[in-house]
């Protein structure tokens, strides 16, 4: 399409002044929307030549647009605790010693800190909901009516194609394949297609195709239909769910991201999707549910991931050699306490023990579901890629965030929203405690492991597992009451941020240090920060030090709903405690802040309101950081690489000297062997768009070959290819515009790509270039970008 195009189509898509006012008297009612809902309308309806409002009061302006649109769409979010789940959610004894209990000084069962939190919290958001005119929330999901009494989705394995003709592969050589783009040198991300050298996997809706690369022969070898192992876990764990007239599980379960190592590949699924109706939890569902009150013996609690290995379960079998884990067998129905009706929180409830099983009856549930409750971890055996083999399953609640890998241990974070004013009870803590399963059944997450932060603004955990893919079990769990929606990794912590708003409606940030020390998830420090981050980049631990980018308001300035002020860029440095150490206040004020990247003992930060200032920051005393450099030049870079010592890439968007933005999209390269004199020593502006502008795994780059790539949609054409440029001597060369598979669904008007590149990915397997996406996979010799195969799915 044309410019001219583009930018009426942007300028089209900003509300109008009306709609506006609307949301912001709305929002001023009640403000119920999610921190990462806030964070992605604000991003995705910026447009070009935008004024220098601050992302805070962009985000709060947008919030509700957003809320609509995810709900109309079926978004994928979280679950609410509703009546339905709560009655059905019951106790079963699960025998296991409650050493990490002991060690934290913490009675066995004893979840009374994040009940206390929660209590007042969720009451007063009902009591928000019942008054006059109740919540805007509930007037827009009772647009959308009940539960759907749509027919389930067909639950079923998909024989693996061509498992004979792929015999077991060797090893890959070290190096001889790309790995995904990091943040962190070492620690692998999750990402929808993943190489190790022997196969390509790569993410489909609910399939992972198995391609072996071998240049022209290239092939696929076999492909996974993820529903069969889902059927599998909810006819064991879930049993009651294949009797209802719904179908069972009915919700689309879609994948979002995947990880391999060492032959096990992890497919992370998402249990949510358009079908409003809700996967059944029953009475003989939940094991090791507790009361707060420790009203059972010690050692009936489920307090953590090496005492499930350590001490069987009633009705389960001893680990299975071959897997290297727990049989999945379900857990046998034990004893469902109950509380007394409008027991005073925190006091003793009335336990009675039942010793038969629960009927397993089914509650259809009322209303909208908000989406997923679970995330599922599938693994399967790839050691030979034609023939993949399912070696279990792990739940753990909450929609998935991100996913880490370290040494073979893989790290998993969701973020886990109990419903709007959710009715908990203190007897049954899975109605307030996020659940785990370990292959013997759901359980709450062990009180031990629950830690809940101070000033709780929100009912949102953020939820950690860490698994040993080489032996497949869960070796630890840990569940924050406080949130995270942005998570770094590094070989010693998990830190957790989640974005709240405090009394006055600013934007804060709660940040938890987790340790991996031996194996486990320990809270160590955790602290408030006044404003927002900008995404994981924005987060860095050097030298015992924490780094961060933080956007806030001016100090002294309230913000009313809809009005503008004035937004301040700083950075600070943290200790381990999370103490501040040193300050930058301001780094930079009225911008926002585009991209940031830490080197060792320095850091880029590049911020935009009419130009782009990439700042040059010395980091060698943490004590005292100072800026040592302020290049201003057009358009801004939203992703930063080091491509050498020296040279730092940039990839972002191009603009004019007068601040107006192009739409183009440029490359930049930049020198920093001298941080006082940052200079740009190379442009180059590309009529293209990538959905993926940001997305630092959607890069390929390759700087010892002298090679960047990554998909994108041509504006004049508007078809989709991924871009191959080469840097060297002479600046920045467009080396090809290679094909991206569309499979058959090659439409009408011949376009053949993703929707501005989004999903596609460039692996690199010996000399060839893999373009791949969840329809096909080309194949291209990286010595001349001859077309080697072209293999649909």
């Amino acid at each position: 399409m044309s410019k001219e195009i583009f930018r009426d189509m942007s300028e089209q898509m900003v509300p109008d002044e009306e709609a506006r006012r609307a949301l912001r008297e709305a929002l001023a009612r009640e403000d119920g929307t999610s921190d990462a809902t806030h964070h992605m309308v604000e991003r995705s309806l910026r447009r070009p030549g935008r004024t220098g409002r601050s992302r805070r009061s962009r985000a709060r302006l947008f919030a509700a647009v957003g809320t609509v649109c995810a709900v109309a769409l079926g978004a994928v979010a979280i679950l609410p605790l509703t009546p339905w789940f709560q009655d059905r959610v019951g106790e079963a004894a699960a025998r296991r010693a409650n050493a990490q209990a002991s060690a934290s000084g913490k009675a066995a069962g004893d979840y009374r800190e994040a009940y206390e939190a929660l209590a007042p919290l969720l009451e007063s958001q009902r009591a928000a909901a019942e008054s006059p005119g109740g919540s805007w929330l509930d007037d827009l999901l009772g647009i959308f009516g009940g539960a759907s009494d749509a027919g389930g989705v067909q639950l079923q394995m998909v024989e693996d194609s061509g498992s004979e003709m792929a015999a077991r592969a060797a090893p890959a050589e070290a190096g001889s394949f790309s790995e995904t783009n990091t943040q962190v040198a070492g620690i692998d991300e999750g990402d929808v297609v993943k190489t190790d050298g022997r196969a390509i996997y790569i993410a489909q809706a609910d399939q992972i195709a198995v391609v072996t690369p071998d240049g022209a022969g290239t092939r696929t070898a076999a492909t996974i239909d993820i529903m069969g192992p889902v059927a599998s876990w909810v006819e064991q764990h879930l049993p009651a769910a294949e009797d209802s007239d719904y179908g069972g599980y009915q919700e689309m379960a879609q994948i979002g991201d995947i990880m391999v190592s060492d032959a096990v590949l992890a497919v992370f699924v998402q249990r949510g999707g358009m079908d409003y109706s809700y996967p059944y939890v029953t009475t003989d569902d939940i094991v090791g549910s507790r009361s707060i009150e420790d009203g059972l013996d010690a050692d009936d609690g489920a307090d953590g991931p090496d005492q499930a290995s350590q001490a069987p379960n009633d009705g389960t079998d001893e680990p299975d050699s071959e897997a290297g884990r727990r049989s999945e067998e379900p857990a046998e129905p034990g004893a469902e306490p109950s509380a007394e009706p409008g027991a005073e929180p925190g006091a003793e409830p009335s336990v009675e023990v039942s010793q038969t099983p629960g009927e397993g009856e089914v509650e259809v549930p009322d209303g909208i579901g908000h989406g997923a409750e679970l995330t599922l971890t599938l693994l399967f055996d790839v050691s030979d890629p034609g023939a993949p083999r399912a070696l279990g399953t792990f739940a753990l609640s909450g929609y998935y965030t991100a996913a880490r890998l370290v040494d073979g241990t893989l790290y998993l974070v969701t973020d886990y929203t109990l419903g709007y004013g959710a009715e908990i009870d203190p007897a049954r803590p899975a109605t307030f405690v996020p659940l785990v399963d370990t292959g013997d059944g759901l359980r709450p997450v062990g009180a031990a492991s629950v830690t809940v932060l101070p000033d709780l603004a929100e009912a949102s955990y953020a939820v950690a597992s860490a698994v040993d893919l080489r032996t497949q079990e869960l070796t630890a769990e840990i569940a924050v009451l406080g949130g995270a929606n942005t998570v770094y990794l590094n070989s010693d912590n998990l830190y957790l941020a989640g974005l709240t708003w405090d009394d006055t409606g600013s934007a804060v940030t709660d940040l938890a240090r987790v340790t991996l020390a031996d194996g486990g998830l320990t809270l160590a420090a955790q602290t408030r920060l006044a404003g927002s981050l900008w995404g994981q980049f924005a987060l860095d631990e050097y030298d015992s030090h924490l780094r961060v980018v933080i956007t806030g308001v001016a100090s002294g300035q309230l913000e009313d709903w809809g009005q503008v002020s004035e937004s301040v860029v700083r950075l600070e440095v943290l200790d381990l405690a999370l103490q501040r150490v040193g300050l930058i206040d301001p780094l930079v004020r009225d911008e926002d802040v585009e991209s940031v990247r830490f080197l060792g003992e320095f850091g880029y930060v590049v911020t935009f309101k009419q130009v782009d200032p990439l700042f040059a920051l010395d980091l060698g005393d943490p004590a005292a950081p100072v800026v040592r450099s302020e290049l201003k030049i057009p358009g801004f870079s939203s992703y930063l690489h080091p491509w050498a010592e020296d040279r730092l890439l940039g990839v972002g968007l191009d603009g004019t000297e007068t601040g107006e933005m192009t739409g183009y999209m440029k490359l930049s390269m930049f020198d920093i062997a001298d941080l006082d004199q940052v200079a740009e020593l190379d442009a180059l502006p590309i009529e293209y768009w990538s959905a993926d502008l940001a997305n630092h795994r959607a890069y390929w780059i390759d700087s010892e070959r002298n090679l960047i790539g990554f998909a994108a949609e041509n504006l004049n054409v508007g078809t989709t290819s991924y871009l191959l440029f080469s840097y060297g001597p002479d600046g920045f060369e467009a080396e090809g515009e290679l094909r991206v598979v569309m499979g058959a669904n090659v439409n009408e008007f011949g376009y053949y790509g993703p929707y501005g590149g989004s999903g596609v990915r460039g692996i690199r397997v010996g000399e060839n270039l893999y373009v791949c996406w969840y329809q096909g996979v080309s194949v291209y010799s990286l010595a001349n970008l001859e077309l080697l195969a072209a293999v649909p799915f």
